[in-house]
């Protein structure tokens, strides 16, 4: 397998996999965060004379949902690019599109982005003869394995990484191998539970203190250490951590020198819930001479909600994708350039 400069990909037809995995409310985009991350990556392919086809995924449809489909992209994509962008609906009408800029369908709408799918052997040779270059924008993907990025750049064999994937693992690395100060904190929350819980035993000698909330604390932790876990006491209706567990997160943040934050810890899209997430916003862009670094889409939503942007070391898009990175996991690109050696 070939690992290529993004700088040295010129007058070659591109497969992006980008990640803009957005939000819709009432049919418009909810945040433009994630959109705006892969941007400086399209630019770069389009300015090097490249035909650029971008392929993301939008939620998590069971069927072709006209909501989902990443026609809904261009009006946004349009504005922020100022250029022309063309719609591929289906694979059928992949090879006759001449734009220098295309966006393909939901990746979900198909059968065959599933890795176990049956129809991939009809599907990968159709990518491989279209294009020349695989170009990874999606870090928030890395830790999943499906056909377009995974098994795909797996055939084609010269690929690349975007901009801001390759700024997330700069960022990510430094706290994967524990160059920070202490008093540490890990912020862990949202609802993924079944696949953090696991983790955390990778994290634990890394980090002094784990405040625990969200759906996380319904689940048994176990760890090597539990003493270095603190929980919340209950819910407050069920959907927020309570005001005495919520004092005791915040007096702890206040004497933190490095801070990462994944997950919120209640229903924060509601207002009667929000409390201990803002509170905890507000607590951690308060420390200033912190090293605070926050993840995934919830997270990126709390913050636009409550927070600002500015107030952080680094936002990344990744949430699953930035713990289980953070916890010793490989990158898809990783393990493909460690499966062809």
């Amino acid at each position: 397998m070939e690992t290529i400069n993004l700088e040295n990909i010129q007058n070659s037809r591109v497969f992006l996999r980008a990640d803009m995995d957005v939000t819709f409310v009432n049919g418009n985009i909810e945040s433009d965060f994630r959109i705006k991350r892969c941007l400086p990556t399209i630019e770069l392919l389009l300015q090097k004379n490249n035909k650029v086809v971008i392929f993301t995924k939008i939620g998590r449809p069971e069927k072709q949902e006209p909501e989902l489909s990443t026609k809904n992209l261009i009006p946004t994509l349009n504005r922020l690019l100022k250029t022309d962008i063309d719609f591929i609906e289906n694979l059928k009408d992949l090879a006759s599109r001449t734009f220098q800029l295309s966006i393909f369908e939901n990746t979900r709408f198909f059968a065959w982005e599933s890795s176990t799918a049956s129809d991939q052997g009809k599907v990968l040779p159709i990518f491989s003869s279209l294009f020349d270059y695989y170009v990874d924008e999606a870090f928030a993907m890395s830790h999943r394995k499906e056909t377009t990025n995974f098994l795909f750049p797996k055939l084609l064999k010269k690929i690349s990484i975007g901009l801001n994937y390759k700024n997330e693992i700069t960022h990510l690395e430094k706290i994967k191998a524990g160059e920070f100060e202490h008093p540490a904190v890990f912020v862990l929350g949202g609802i993924k539970a079944e696949t953090k819980v696991p983790m955390i035993n990778y994290l634990l000698d890394n980090f002094d203190t784990f405040l625990i909330g969200g759906k996380l604390d319904e689940e048994k932790i176990v760890t090597k250490d539990n003493s270095k876990l603190i929980l919340a006491n209950n819910y407050t209706n069920g959907f927020d951590i309570d005001n005495i567990s919520l004092e005791k997160f915040i007096e702890i943040l206040k004497t933190a020198k490095t801070i990462v934050w994944n997950g919120p810890t209640g229903m924060f899209e509601k207002e009667e819930h929000a409390e201990s997430t803002r509170e905890i916003i507000k607590a951690i862009e308060e420390r200033k001479d912190t090293l605070n670094i926050a993840g995934g889409g919830d997270t990126i939503a709390a913050i636009e909600k409550y927070g600002n942007f500015n107030n952080y070391s680094f936002v990344s898009t990744g949430g699953g994708a930035m713990f289980h990175y953070l916890s010793g996991g490989l990158t898809n690109i990783e393990e493909l350039v460690d499966s062809s050696r």
